[in-house]
């Protein structure tokens, strides 16, 4: 088949991944041609590029990473699909598509979805992962009227064009179920967070004396440090640890809460806690795989049902999890305890939170069983073959 992904950013394939190139290359490993469109890299010009056997369409776009201010952020992601579309027309008008597929955020793509599918008759799988404009509402960002009507069209005009409409958890299906109530709930389907296949490979303990971390226990937390995160969480456990000077609570990542978050623990004169930036795939598994916890946090105020990816990771490389959630979100029963991978609590139950980390930081048996019971289930729920294979069976029904 021929699978055309249209994905808000990609890294190079050749060096490092992501959640949604995995999957890509999941696809074309089994034989079907696939083609990305997403935007340039820093420094390069819109083109056809080949990396890892797969044809990319990489357009300049203004900035939308990194960015600070929300209108400018906002105003990248209107541009992009216009620019997306004329690139398209231009370097991939006669490509055959049989499905495309579009991961939210964003939901400002779906013109250009229209414009393809009607070109080339395709189905359209959304991948549904971020939920605009809830989200923004439930991180307390206050639109305005005019941009929240705005994405509540195209998102109301993507959920009725998908053929196919892919939901982390089955609450997930559930919360869209409610807020679409007119789309056919036959293409509202479960598909899972993934991370490619990883065999697992016995952590390098220098990496621990490259970071100053040797014969401490590391409770860690990798990714987006954004609105919908509950940084205060991150704050109270290391309060809890402060008096045991074995703990470190390390923090990987950036986000537009990160120098709150610095801040924070300054104020409360926390040596516990250490940061550090983004840093490629690669040297961050090796660091989490030297992980004694690894950390999910939700506020409590994001009411909308999601699931942090960064839990699949956390399988992988064999690390126990403690996971402080919002309220009205499955993340805990669907991916937690069908893992048996750790404990989970309601973010404003800190006494339950306590009383878990405190079982994993002093019982390494614990924290050793329950990283082998999630990679174990890792391995057979959750790899981007896994995930493939769900999407084949899907896709060999007629959607709606």
């Amino acid at each position: 088949m021929n699978f055309l992904f249209l994905l808000l950013s990609c890294p190079n394939l050749d060096q490092t991944g992501s959640l949604y190139s995995d999957l890509a290359l999941a696809c074309s490993k089994e034989g079907h041609c696939v083609t990305i469109v997403t935007r340039a890299a820093e420094g390069q010009n819109t083109g056809i590029y080949k990396e890892a056997g797969i044809t990319l369409l990489r357009v300049k776009t203004p900035r939308h990473e990194g960015v600070k201010s929300f209108w400018q952020k906002g105003l990248a992601l209107v541009m992009t699909p216009f620019l997306y579309k004329r690139a398209y027309k231009r370097y991939l008008k006669n490509l055959p598509v049989d499905v495309i597929f579009m991961p939210t955020p964003p939901v400002t793509f779906i013109n250009c979805v229209t414009y393809i599918r009607n070109r080339t008759n395709a189905r359209f799988y959304l991948i549904l992962r971020d939920i605009h404009p809830q989200c923004f509402r439930r991180k307390g960002v206050h639109l305005n009227p005019l941009a929240d009507r705005y994405l509540s069209w195209k998102a109301q005009k993507a959920y009725a064009e998908a053929d196919y409409i892919g939901c982390m958890s089955p609450q997930n299906m559930s919360y869209l179920q409610m807020i679409a109530p007119n789309i056919n709930p036959s293409k509202i389907v479960l598909l899972p967070n993934w991370l490619r296949t990883v065999e697992y490979v016995k952590p390098d303990q220098t990496v621990r004396m490259k970071y100053g971390l040797s014969d401490k226990i590391v409770a860690i937390f990798g990714g987006t440090i954004g609105l919908a995160q509950g940084i205060e969480n991150l704050i109270r456990l290391a309060q809890h640890c402060r008096d045991n000077h074995r703990v470190i609570f390390l923090i990987i990542g950036n986000g537009i809460r990160k120098d709150q978050l610095i801040k924070m623990a300054d104020e409360c004169r926390l040596t516990n806690m250490r940061f550090l930036n983004s840093m490629p795939r690669e040297e961050y598994e090796c660091l989490l795989r030297t992980a004694d916890i690894g950390l999910v946090s939700l506020d409590n105020n994001y009411r909308v049902p999601t699931c942090p990816s960064k839990v699949i990771e956390y399988m992988a490389m064999k690390v126990p999890v403690i996971a402080m959630i919002n309220r009205n979100n499955d993340f805990g029963s669907f991916y937690i305890d069908r893992s048996r991978i750790g404990f989970w609590s309601d973010d404003t139950d800190f006494e339950k939170a306590y009383r878990y980390f405190d079982s994993l930081l002093i019982n390494s048996d614990l924290r050793r069983a329950c990283g082998e019971q999630g990679y174990a289930f890792y391995r057979s729920h959750f790899t981007a073959d896994e995930i493939y294979r769900q999407l084949m069976q899907q896709l060999s029904t007629n959607g709606e």
